[in-house]
Parts: structure tokens; C-alpha cells; sequence
């Protein structure tokens, strides 16, 4: 075997590998698992910063698993203001984006509110989060000030306002 097919050899089997690494299929966790494994609280976004711990938070913990669970369809919270339902979305973001990859449709009142929900709580989501920050390009410094959608190989994140027609156009999101 001359050198040069060695060199080839070895070039071809760390692409094979690396392409049968990425069929590994997730773990089989639920997002309030995944949260207790993976999510890091940011200072920006939390009294407490830090990792993300249920105990503190123990009632959100149905909510989170009801989003994993084959059998729930639809999931409704009525609660105050303030006791954790955009952490639970967050948490399930951040699960998609690692463990079941796919497209994410999330509306919020206007486009300004999905900029801003975007920017100020989503980026530092995926910044502190290794297993986030792994797989989300960071945005390009032209970029800065455009968050959505957000790109990886497995995924588009979209945040858009719930008033404009012209964002209304048929997506194949979940």
C-alpha cells in the first residue's frame, strides 16, 4: 500500500465514521431530563444562573414531560405571570435542537417581541449550553442584529410575529 492510498484510507474512514456517528439516534430523554443534564441558566435570563434544576421549579416538570410523551397531543398551562412557561419552552427548544432535530415554529405576538425573545433569550440559551453551542452556528457579526431564523445542518428555527400576513405563508414546521 503506498502512502498516499494510506493517507486516503484514513481520510475515507474518518468520513465514514463521522457520518455513522451522526446516525446515532438520540437518547431516549424527556425534556425535563434533558434539562437537568444539559441547561445552563444564563445571567441575562435568571436570578439564579447556573444549571437548570426541576427541585426549584418541581411543578413545570409534568409540563416538560407532556411534550416527549407519544400519548399527549396538546398541552395546556394556565398559570401566573412569571412562574417558569417560557423556561418551559425554552427547555423544549433546546431538546429539539440536541435530541430530535427538526424545523420550530415559534409565534409570538409581533416581529419585534420574536426578535427580541430571540436575542435576549434563546442566543444566551444556546451560548451556555455546550451541547447547544456544538450544534448552532453562532451568528455572523453582519448578522448581529438578525437572529431569526437560525441555522444548523438538522434545523430551522423560526420566531415570527403573529400579525403580519406577509409571514403567514405555509411552513413545514412542528
Amino acid at each position: 500500500m503506498t502512502m498516499t492510498s494510506r493517507r486516503e484510507a484514513a481520510r475515507l474512514n474518518k468520513t465514514i465514521s463521522e457520518a455513522l456517528a451522526g446516525m446515532i439516534p438520540p437518547d431516549d430523554l424527556t425534556v425535563t431530563e434533558w434539562a437537568e443534564q444539559n441547561r445552563r441558566l444564563s445571567s441575562e435570563a435568571s436570578a439564579e444562573p447556573g444549571p437548570w434544576r426541576t427541585e426549584r421549579t418541581p411543578y413545570l416538570r409534568e409540563v416538560m414531560d407532556t411534550f416527549t410523551d407519544p400519548k399527549v397531543r396538546h398541552t395546556v398551562m394556565v398559570a401566573a405571570s412569571q412562574v417558569g412557561k417560557s423556561e418551559v419552552l425554552n427547555n423544549c427548544i433546546g431538546y429539539i435542537i440536541d435530541q430530535d432535530p427538526g424545523s420550530i415554529l415559534f409565534v409570538h405576538p409581533t416581529t419585534i417581541d420574536a426578535k427580541e425573545y430571540s436575542k435576549l433569550r434563546i442566543a444566551p440559551m444556546i451560548r451556555d449550553c455546550p451541547t447547544l453551542k456544538k450544534k448552532v452556528a453562532d451568528p455572523k457579526s453582519r448578522d448581529s442584529g438578525n437572529t431569526l431564523p437560525r441555522r444548523h445542518p438538522y434545523h430551522v428555527r423560526l420566531h415570527r410575529g403573529a400579525r403580519s400576513g406577509v409571514q403567514a405563508h405555509p411552513l413545514c414546521v412542528r
